[in-house]
């Protein structure tokens, strides 16, 4: 909860909430090491899900302006991610 808080947060007022790099890691760290389990259907339904946040270094894409995410129907991935705002994109 905490994770998600602060990078929605970030996201809607990147200006006003900078990102505590280190905790963010941290709890993103934690999250992968839990013994937790997701069931894959539950993200088909073909919503795009953004990527808010990457551990490591920062791809050129990673700004307040581009969008990235994932996009999961039918047990396939359609990865998208802006370069220039939806003007130009990749997926």
């Amino acid at each position: 909860n905490q994770l998600a808080s602060q990078l929605i947060r970030h996201y809607h007022h990147p200006n006003r909430s900078p990102l505590n790099e280190e905790r963010i890691d941290n709890l993103i760290s934690d999250l992968i090491s839990s013994p937790s389990a997701y069931d894959p259907s539950d993200l088909s339904n073909s919503k795009l899900y953004l990527s808010l946040y990457t551990v490591g270094p920062k791809p050129l894409w990673l700004n307040n302006f581009n969008v990235a995410g994932q996009q999961y129907s039918s047990g396939s991935v359609l990865n998208y991610s802006e370069l220039n705002g939806p003007n130009l994109y990749l997926t």
